[in-house]
């Protein structure tokens, strides 16, 4: 079988992301090229002394197996196709609503905002810090300090009583647990709007979220009202 591409060859082009196309058309090729060289072999092999079949048997089975793979590996593009399709159908019907994301900025509008920290244990203590776009604190506040979701509603007003203007600010959400002499930071949650939809060749659209784009599968929950 000198100079025809083996089975083996072949069934080592057909994992992962391939040209199933592409694989489908060699495969073929190397079988039609296969059966004619063993035709031709057949035809002028000598009857007393007939040429072992155990070689064009197994490359036979090879050649099956391969086919069974190839048709598998675009079984599974098909699937994948599908999936992309719909993930990009959901991602667009969330335009102009609101997602709940792991950040730490958050908006200020009108004098209000609302964002929402994570505990998994209750704590000891909690401390909530809000800075402005220099990095400088405006308001501190204690948290509550049992486990769960908490939502916090700021005024607006500096720790002075002073109310802020509107803008993006910073969160930092620190407890400490039991015996801990050092706070730990904690998972804080805010609500956007999404303002744009990306869909193109990647594996996952994405979501514009304040300026930002963020991966479909990092969006907690959406909605079509603010509630944070």
């Amino acid at each position: 079988m000198v100079g025809i591409p083996s089975a083996q060859n072949l069934a080592a082009g057909t994992t992962g992301a391939v040209d199933t196309k592409a694989a489908a058309t060699k495969m073929i090729d190397s079988m039609d090229q296969f059966l004619l060289m063993l035709t031709t072999q057949l035809k002028n092999q000598d009857p007393l002394s007939p040429m072992e079949s155990t070689e064009f048997t197994n490359q036979l089975v090879g050649f099956a197996q391969v086919e069974q793979q190839i048709g598998m590996n675009t079984n599974l593009q098909a699937l994948q196709g599908l999936q992309r399709q719909s993930q990009q159908t959901m991602a667009l019907s969330y335009l102009g609503r609101y997602a709940e994301i792991v950040d730490n900025q958050v908006e200020l509008t009108d004098s209000k905002a609302k964002f929402a920290y994570i505990l998994e244990n209750d704590a000891r203590t909690t401390s909530i810090t809000i800075k402005n776009a220099k990095g400088e604190e405006v308001r501190t506040m204690a948290g509550k300090t049992l486990s769960g979701n908490h939502i916090v509603e700021w005024d607006g007003k500096n720790n002075a009583g002073v109310t802020m203007p509107d803008g993006e600010y910073s969160i930092v959400v620190q407890s400490m647990f039991g015996q801990e002499t050092k706070p730990r930071d904690l998972t804080t949650v805010v609500q956007a709007r999404i303002s744009a939809v990306s869909t193109g060749d990647g594996d996952e659209p994405m979501l514009t979220i304040n300026g930002i784009g963020i991966p479909m599968s990092q969006v907690r929950t959406v909605s079509d009202s603010r509630s944070l």
